[in-house]
């Protein structure tokens, strides 16, 4: 049975189609040519993970191509997530992010093509560049209330995004948010906020500003 360490404190163990890590430390950060997760030898494989309570995070490129992942666990004592963490996970379809999470790093779901529902937590503070690039079959969303930072081109082709609200936590807005966001009809924002030009970016996107109480 395929198994090791990938943390300091922190061990893996693929058993069939199911990834176990457990322990308690961060996950080690991985690459994407080099020094790559030790289960990306087995990736295709890969079903089902779960991330026992007591990992504190989860590493850069962790899961990274594993193409056939259709479930994930993340207990709430996950504090981080790192940069292209699920990148082209194809068949994942919906996660939900505990709450604690205070970042969506860069890329983490990029290309999951199938990522229909995602459910953030209100700890969430910052959507990286890219965060949900390419996720074609997200049809929804819900920024948590105190989002403060949304990165370049953080929902750039998500194509089946019908609308969606900009808290009025929000401080800074990225490049190109909505790039190739062909169904994107509308985006509610906070009044006043001066948004509307970011927002805009040369598209026929309806911009609905709403009163903050």
């Amino acid at each position: 049975m395929p198994n090791g360490k990938c943390g300091v404190n922190l061990t893996w163990q693929l058993e069939g189609t199911t990834l176990t890590i457990g322990g308690t430390a961060d996950m080690d950060d991985y690459g994407w040519i080099f020094s790559k997760a030790p289960w990306r030898v087995k990736s295709e494989s890969i079903i089902r993970v779960i991330i026992e309570y007591g990992t504190t995070s989860i590493g850069k490129n962790a899961f990274r191509n594993c193409e056939n992942l259709k479930s994930i666990t993340i207990p709430e004592s996950i504090s981080s997530i790192g940069e292209a963490a699920f990148i082209s996970c194809w068949k994942l379809k919906s996660i939900a992010i505990p709450e604690g999470v205070m970042s969506i790093d860069k890329q983490v779901f990029s290309y999951c093509w199938r990522l229909k529902v995602i459910t953030l937590p209100n700890s969430l503070e910052f959507i990286r560049d890219q965060a949900f690039s390419f996720c074609w079959s997200l049809n929804g969303i819900k920024i948590p209330s105190g989002v403060t930072f949304i990165g370049d081109q953080a929902f750039k082709d998500c194509k089946s995004l019908t609308s969606i609200k900009i808290p009025p936590s929000i401080k800074f807005i990225g490049k190109n948010i909505f790039d190739g966001c062909i169904a994107l009809k509308s985006v509610y924002y906070p009044a006043h906020s001066g948004l509307e030009r970011v927002l805009q970016n040369g598209s026929d996107i309806q911009l609905i500003p709403y009163s903050i109480n």
